[in-house]
């Protein structure tokens, strides 16, 4: 599982299986199924959706690893563009990461069934965190590796 922050401000995602691994088609048997687990203050959601492809997983990994590093990486935008992830440096190791949901990655929260209006966060995570993060996400190639 991939998560950011704690408590009331948190994102975690993780990979329920392959979308469609018996497809003949490359892109739609690396096609992931993913739960997106949201908890912002006292509002809380799950939604899941085939919203990321395996490659992305090792891809996003090594982009929070080099943002640990230094780089002034543009934001990232997965094949479904449903998450966007963008980080700058706030200081000596410490960055601010953001994560924008929208279409199907969108909260639906307790009160409505449907899909929310795009919804973004943001975490303040030091270098260490950014590593964590970078390994979570290789973790879980590693699980589901490209087919």
């Amino acid at each position: 599982m991939f998560t950011l922050g704690t408590g009331s401000h948190y994102f975690a995602l993780d990979v329920l299986d392959y979308q469609d691994k018996d497809s003949p088609y490359r892109q739609d048997k690396n096609l992931l199924h993913i739960s997106i687990q949201v908890k912002d203050g006292d509002r809380s959601s799950i939604v899941t959706a085939g919203l990321m492809a395996t490659h992305e997983l090792s891809s996003l990994g090594n982009w929070f690893g080099q943002i640990a590093a230094g780089a002034a990486l543009p934001p990232v935008v997965l094949l479904e563009p449903g998450l966007l992830f963008g980080a700058t440096s706030s200081g000596e190791n410490q960055f601010t990461v953001q994560v924008a949901m929208s279409a199907l990655a969108s909260p639906t929260w307790a009160d409505t069934p449907f899909y929310a209006e795009p919804f973004d966060m943001q975490f303040q995570l030091d270098y260490e965190y950014m590593l964590l993060a970078a390994r979570q996400l290789q973790e879980l190639h590693r699980q589901f590796p490209t087919q």
